[in-house]
């Protein structure tokens, strides 16, 4: 059996020692974790390649001056909407090479931890996988933090063009 040892702290002033058992069947489910979690980590690897090739050929196009239709919004060129959307492309695979990164080094280590029952591999596996988690995490609330700023204003510029229609 693997064990971790936990350091319990209560009140900061005194803590005890006590040992933490893993299970041959949470082994098992570690290593299932790891498979995944570097499988998933080399998909978004592929993702960020593939969005960083689409963001360059839409900035291409862009310069090149291609007839590419999108915008019903006066003195806004299609161009114009083309190169920020390759732009957006390529910013939002740059942010996706970071948790690539911790999915892919989080699925080594979970793996090679519970191979070698090396507590000091296994829970830099963790920590990966906890940095995973509060990456996606933020990047969830920064999502809705602008989604909700996009619906609000969304509804300012509907109510400002209702008015002055009218």
């Amino acid at each position: 059996m693997l064990s971790i040892n936990l350091l319990i702290n209560s009140d900061m002033e005194e803590s005890n020692n006590t040992q933490l058992t893993i299970s041959e069947n949470s082994k098992s489910y570690l290593q299932e974790i790891g498979k995944w979690s570097r499988f998933l980590g080399i998909l978004m690897y592929v993702t960020v390649g593939i969005m960083t090739l689409g963001g360059v050929c839409f900035i291409i196009a862009a310069f090149a001056g291609a007839n590419i239709s999108g915008s019903d919004v006066p003195g806004v060129s299609p161009l114009i909407i083309t190169g920020l959307m390759g732009g957006l492309y390529i910013v939002l695979a740059v942010l996706y090479i970071f948790p690539a990164g911790f999915l892919t080094k989080a699925g080594s280590r979970l793996k090679a931890g519970i191979a070698l029952n090396n507590n000091e591999v296994l829970e830099e596996g963790l920590k990966n996988t906890k940095s995973y988690y509060k990456f996606m995490g933020i990047l969830a609330i920064a999502a809705l933090v602008l989604a909700a700023v996009a619906i609000i204003t969304a509804i300012i510029v509907g109510i400002a063009a209702a008015m002055n229609i009218g």
